[in-house]
């Protein structure tokens, strides 16, 4: 039995804010993860040489840490689950289904069952929509897709129409449903294919839609009493550190993979990070959890998502005495920022003035900005914006100042 650790990592990064004459100050930030590592098992950080697809991405920063072969058509097997999960959370909303409804097994989902990745239900047995989902994300039940499938739409044929359709409305573009579960067609071998690109589209959509989700992939294991059913997660990873989801899926083709979600709180900022991770066609379980965890710890460990700008701070800007009535001007940044930073990197904000013009300066005009520069390649800029009005002095004071100037 692999045996799980916590890590915990105290992070510091220094933010060198630059003025054109000021000595600059420092800003500390301290962050901390307890996504643990597999005891005895090294995990590759950045899985070098690695040649599966695999991918994480940062929800909060929106965009992805480390990629390989995310634009490549794969397998995806029983990760298919996640749009019919999708579709039926969608016919709730919609109130076309709910949650109580019920269905009954036919003698269709039992030739499922004994096609793998199922549980034992009984030919006339009948479960309500929330134990389908349950069955559907917890234990990958093919049954439960098939089940679900016809209780939203009348067929599988009828529902995989639907899922084609809400992956054209999501742009994911190189995705195509031929069933509602992801076993290949016997006779051809045919299966749903798709992208990580067009994973991370769904499963984005999927956590902003129906965030509840993840109470439902978050359990080890679930019971229905009445049925004399108790089954468990095919999820490995959960129960170490903040992982809470998402889904698995094998087969041949599309060999072992995984996604994985976890998450840390952000220092500074309302709400969790959360990190996802993708990785398909591993060779084995192991493999397949060794490099979902590694990514996930590279990711929290080498990244922090930060408000490097407020939009509070407040600067003042030199003015020519003659030509205005006030020889300072305010200035503030027109918006906040907030930016996945790499803890190995260092990072600076350079603060620029523009020369105002000779006429009246309303408030909110640029008259300046902060770039964020990362080891020397500016990567961010805010506009600097004026906080008042200063009003151009008139002939005779501008007149006036310039004779007193002289002497």
């Amino acid at each position: 039995m692999v045996n799980i650790k916590n890590i915990k990592r105290n992070i510091l990064i220094y933010l060198f804010v630059f003025f054109s004459v000021a000595t600059p100050f420092q800003i500390a930030f301290a962050e901390s993860n307890d996504i643990p590592v597999v005891d005895g098992l090294e995990i590759p950080p950045v899985v070098d040489g690695l040649e599966i697809p695999y991918m994480v991405y940062d929800r909060a920063a929106g965009e992805s840490i480390v990629k390989n072969m995310e634009t490549e058509k794969i397998a995806i097997a029983s990760i298919t689950k996640l749009m019919t999960a999708y579709l039926t959370y969608e016919a709730i909303k919609n109130n076309e289904i709910a949650m109580d409804t019920k269905y009954t097994y036919t003698q269709e989902e039992l030739d499922l069952y004994l096609r793998g990745s199922d549980v034992p239900i009984e030919r006339g047995a009948t479960l309500d929509v929330n134990e389908l989902l349950h069955l559907l994300l917890i234990r990958s039940a093919n049954s439960s897709a098939l089940a679900l499938s016809k209780v939203i739409s009348g067929s599988e044929t009828a529902f995989v129409e639907k899922m084609n359709k809400k992956a054209a409305e999501l742009n994911m573009n190189d995705t195509h449903f031929i069933n509602c579960h992801g076993l290949p067609i016997i006779q051809t071998d045919e299966q749903n294919m798709s992208t990580l690109v067009d994973l991370n589209i769904l499963v984005n959509k999927l956590l902003d839609d129906f965030p509840e989700i993840l109470e439902i992939t978050k359990l080890k294991e679930y019971t229905i009493e009445r049925l004399n059913l108790k089954t468990v997660s095919t999820n490995p990873l959960l129960g170490t550190g903040s992982v809470d989801g998402l889904k698995t899926g094998t087969t041949t083709k599309a060999g072992r993979c995984l996604i994985a979600t976890a998450t840390e709180d952000m220092s500074g900022l309302d709400g969790k990070r959360r990190v996802i991770s993708y990785v398909f066609g591993a060779a084995n379980e192991k493999e397949r959890g060794i490099v979902s965890l590694g990514l996930l710890n590279y990711a929290l460990d080498n990244y922090v998502y930060k408000r490097v700008v407020t939009g509070k701070e407040s600067y003042s800007l030199d003015l020519d005495g003659i030509n205005f009535k006030s020889d300072k001007i305010g200035l503030m940044p027109k918006t906040q920022c907030d930016k996945l930073l790499n803890v190995n990197s260092t990072y600076k904000l350079r603060i620029e003035y523009l020369e105002p013009g000779k006429e009246t300066i309303p408030e909110g005009e640029v008259l300046g900005s902060i770039t964020l520069v990362e080891d020397g390649k500016p990567i961010e800029k805010i506009d600097l914006v004026t906080t008042e009005e200063v009003k151009r002095s008139g002939f005779f004071k501008r007149l006036w100042k310039k004779i007193k100037s002289k002497f």
